[in-house]
């Protein structure tokens, strides 16, 4: 008997052994992966952005060549490098230091990642009515401020769609309709990007001055590549910030999925985006984002079966935040309880319409503890809020000089409001959502 139960725990030690090796191996042959993206004229899954762009003076530059063609028309200017052009117009004494110090807070400009030099930044459009009647643009593609032997893009003004279907085919597939054409903006091939221009949906933007013509415009550039885990098959796409072009490789964002057969429209506004130096998990294994020696790398740093992050079956990262009287934030308040993590702003109105009901759903679950989190530099307003809407909870908050890893929007990477992050017992995600309809349902189905 005992020489049996000597085999038996010899036999265990050596398989549990050869079960390290094997893990230990499987790590060590996914390393690395090199990211070769591929750029694409295209959104992907991020959600479409555009700018409308406002009229300027013709008289204010020196233009030359508009079209004779066109018998009325306003000239439209769009900023595709925001930093680069404010700079140029501070030191060139366009605008105040009182000016520039404002832009350079809200575009968070650094002075040290901009040139002295002369470098192209602005593109001019002339948009209007030919003397045919038609509807027509023109770009000035090489940034010189002449018009001449550029082209002529005559669109169909108003669109008139045939049914509701046609409409929603449109919508699906703008990049490929609507006109497009590709700027110059450096001396090197790859110094170009193309323009999407969208001389419809007066809507989306409030001008600020009287205009005739419509234009909104956007850069559909898209970075993306296809990556294979051992036994699922991941996407990664890089693209820049809002509209306007950004050229250090090192301020693209990122979104990753897993590739399926079929995406559901609007899944791309429930994506997270991800910025270099993040850490993903893949398929039980976490990876590092990095940019060494111009090349994109997932870095692998090896096996994880509790990975933190703020998405659903992650677990709860700790949390550097403070509640907003000053008091540090601890799990162990919470113990045996379940976290509802409630992101509100006092800027957003539609964040405040649940209150009333996370009262009465706290009331309901006595294993429920809400708890807010506030995204706001204005902290007298929000403490004027929470006691007009008698939040009788812990609220998170961060004053507008904390840290970023102290900023909770940047944190558990909230974009919009409001956001509901449900945690259980154990700091697991269990939903992560902008609608409460959805996190009471869970909390329905648990009981």
């Amino acid at each position: 008997m005992r020489n049996i139960l000597k085999v038996v725990f010899l036999c265990s030690i050596v398989s549990f052994w050869a079960c390290k090796e094997t893990t230990s191996e499987q790590e060590k042959a996914l390393k690395n992966i090199k990211l070769n993206l591929e750029s694409k004229i295209s959104y992907g899954h991020f959600y479409p952005q555009r700018e409308p762009v406002n009229s300027i003076s013709p008289d204010s530059i020196q233009f030359k060549n508009i079209p004779s063609e066109f018998n009325d028309y306003e000239i439209k200017l769009f900023i595709f490098n925001v930093a680069q052009a404010y700079y140029q117009d501070f030191i060139n004494d366009n605008i105040s230091e009182e000016e520039f110090s404002l832009l350079q807070q809200i575009y968070k400009i650094d002075t040290t990642q901009v040139s002295d030099a002369y470098i192209p930044s602005k593109v001019h459009i002339v948009i209007g009515e030919l003397k045919n009647g038609n509807r027509a643009l023109v770009v000035d593609t090489d940034l010189n401020l002449d018009f001449q032997n550029e082209k002529i893009q005559e669109f169909e003004y108003p669109i008139q769609f045939i049914d509701e279907q046609d409409e929603a085919f449109y919508e699906e597939n703008k990049v490929q309709f609507l006109p497009k054409t590709k700027v110059q903006f450096g001396t090197r091939k790859n110094e170009q990007f193309v323009l999407l221009l969208d001389p419809y949906n007066e809507n989306i933007g409030i001008s600020t001055t009287a205009e005739k013509y419509f234009l909104g415009l956007s850069i559909p550039h898209l970075k993306t590549q296809e990556f294979t885990i051992e036994d699922k098959t991941y996407v990664l796409e890089a693209k820049s910030n809002f509209t306007q072009l950004e050229t250090n490789p090192k301020k693209l964002q990122f979104l990753v999925f897993e590739k399926k057969d079929s995406v559901e429209v609007g899944q791309e506004v429930n994506l997270l985006r991800f910025k270099l130096n993040d850490t993903l998990h893949l398929n039980q294994y976490d990876f590092k984002l990095v940019y060494e020696g111009e090349q994109f790398m997932l870095q692998n740093l090896g096996f994880n079966e509790k990975p933190t992050g703020v998405t659903e079956g992650f677990y709860l990262p700790q949390i550097h935040i403070d509640y907003i009287d000053g008091k540090p934030y601890s799990t162990k308040t919470y113990q045996g309880k379940q976290q509802l993590f409630y992101f509100w702003t006092t800027w957003s109105l539609s964040s405040l319409e649940d209150v009333n009901r996370l009262k009465r759903l706290q009331q309901e679950h006595d294993e429920l503890a809400v708890v807010g989190v506030v995204v706001d530099a204005n902290q007298g307003a929000v403490e004027r809020m929470i006691a007009r809407q008698q939040m009788d909870w812990n609220t998170l908050f961060a004053t507008a000089e904390a840290k970023d890893s102290e900023k909770p929007a940047l944190q558990f990477k909230v974009m919009s409001f409001p956001t509901y992050i449900l945690v259980n017992e154990d700091q697991q995600i269990i939903k992560r959502t902008h609608h409460l309809k959805e996190v009471e349902k869970v909390l329905e189905d648990s009981n």
